[in-house]
């Protein structure tokens, strides 16, 4: 999509089309991020999103109402008659099935090996389904759950989403065009060209490209060789692609993955893409549950960044491949997970792994010293300065535009 200038200032047009100053969306961190931090980024003319991942529509959809509401609730500004300012964000993986014996097995023999405690392990997770794919709203026998969504949103349009995003994947053309009816714009995640192609083919109207510097969970749905394709290298590539084929102005681009300063800023926005997605920077702000962790690491002087730990990518914790701070224990779960024989390497899925690790971390709590934080992390967070807020954050990385 075409940029222009207003008083001297590129502005994008998806940032006209939302109403916002600056063409900045807030990365959703599931687990991190809160509704005071995506409203802080609001209220200061970015576009806060709300993760949704953990919320189960069907029995707890007060929760979901709550959340919208408490957003709104917090706007400096809100806008009468129109959509709310917002993206709220659903994961889309496949629907797992619960772990076997076997798989249960294993967790606990890789954590035991890991973990210098004595537990009763059997007792340490139930290896529940910790979170709920947005597909499980589509199966017939939920059908009524997105009935009663859209529903909603039909007598309260003033809480219809700006945004709804996806990520590991993308929901039916059915519930695209419900999202779109209602005037809502459908974002998806990519992480190469084939997806990318996938996506267009379906009419949506943007593209998270996530470059693989981007913290948190990796949010691929096909097997590709393009792995691992850094966030410019995936922004060229698309960009040229979709020059080649005339659709540069039938779809939104926002590449998200180590975008930290005014430099990236500015990078991206007058190479065309429609806005950016930017996660890592906000860790340490209030409102960001992961405050704390970071403030300490970085912190409050920002000193010697050079001596700051790495990151990265592992699927381990999860079940599904994350950017991670480089901590004893991961390190430690990593170098015992490739002792492993090729069968006790078989783990339970994503959602009911993730639940238990949490199950663990949660009841570990003051019970040993060693750090068992899943600190998720963008490759260049040694870049985010733990003295600012989320306004001078979005002065700071928009002033060259």
């Amino acid at each position: 999509m075409v940029s222009a200038r207003t008083q001297g200032k590129a502005i994008t047009m998806l940032a006209v089309k939302l109403g916002v100053e600056k063409p900045i969306i807030q990365a959703p961190m599931a687990g991190v991020s809160s509704v005071e931090l995506a409203s802080q980024v609001t209220n200061h003319g970015g576009i806060g999103s709300l993760p949704l991942s953990s919320i189960d529509l069907k029995n707890n959809w007060s929760s979901f109402v709550q959340t919208v509401q408490e957003y709104r609730s917090k706007l400096s500004a809100t806008r009468p008659g129109s959509r709310l300012p917002v993206n709220l964000n659903f994961f889309c993986h496949d629907i797992y099935t619960p772990p076997s014996k076997e798989q249960i097995s294993n967790w606990c023999s890789l954590y035991k090996s890991v973990v210098p405690v004595v537990l009763d392990w059997s007792s340490v997770s139930t290896f529940a389904n910790g979170n709920v794919s947005f597909k499980t709203w589509e199966l017939q026998e939920n059908e009524g759950v997105l009935d009663t969504m859209f529903s909603f949103w039909h007598h309260n349009k003033e809480l219809v989403p700006e945004i709804v995003s996806f990520h590991f994947g993308y929901p039916l053309v059915d519930t695209i065009r419900k999202f779109q009816e209602l005037g809502t714009l459908v974002f998806v995640t990519a992480t190469s060209l084939e997806e990318v192609k996938v996506l267009l083919s379906l009419n949506i109207d943007g593209l998270v490209l996530q470059g693989d510097e981007a913290g948190g969970h990796r949010g691929d749905f096909l097997p590709t060789e393009e792995a691992n394709l850094s966030t410019s290298a995936l922004f060229e590539i698309v960009q040229s692609y979709l020059a080649s084929q005339n659709l540069k102005d039938r779809v939104y681009v926002v590449p998200a993955g180590g975008i930290m300063d005014s430099k990236d800023v500015s990078k991206y926005i007058n190479s065309g893409a429609s806005a950016v997605q930017m996660g890592s920077a906000f860790l340490a702000t209030e409102g960001s549950v992961a405050r704390p962790y970071f403030e300490k690491l970085i912190g409050r002087d920002n000193g010697n960044k050079d001596s700051l730990p790495n990151t990265t990518m592992t699927p381990l914790v999860s079940g599904k491949p994350a950017r991670t701070v480089v901590t004893p224990f991961i390190s430690t779960l990593v170098s015992k997970y490739n002792d492993l024989s090729p069968q006790n390497k078989n783990l339970p899925d994503y959602g009911f792994r993730y639940k238990a690790y949490k199950d663990l971390n949660q009841k570990l709590k003051g019970m040993i010293d060693m750090d068992l934080g899943f600190h998720l992390a963008g490759s260049n967070y040694t870049k985010m300065n733990s003295n600012s807020n989320v306004s001078e954050i979005l002065s700071t990385v928009t002033k060259d535009l």
